[in-house]
């Protein structure tokens, strides 16, 4: 399970992250992307940074609060790590 943050300058960098899911609240995989896709702007395809969370680290999410908790907080710091990235 993980969470993929690249850009098309070839800075790439992976974690594991989370987001945080009151059991029960999500009817799939599909219905949780949506929601995660549509709060974090880093989910959205564009031309200098692709990140993508696997069906399996979603689902762990999901039925996991402090894996919701983390995935959330990452995605919400994507921005400041591409930022960093580029830096270097």
């Amino acid at each position: 399970m993980s969470m993929t943050v690249g850009n098309n300058m070839g800075i790439s960098s992976s974690s594991y992250q989370s987001h945080a899911v009151n059991e029960g609240s999500y009817n799939s995989v599909k219905e949780y992307s949506d929601y995660l896709t549509n709060k974090y702007s880093c989910l959205k395809p564009s031309n200098n940074v692709k990140v993508s969370v696997t069906s399996g680290l979603l689902r762990k999410a999901m039925n996991d609060e402090s894996t919701g908790d983390w995935l959330e907080r990452e995605l919400g710091n994507v921005s400041e790590y591409v930022r960093k990235a580029q830096q270097s």
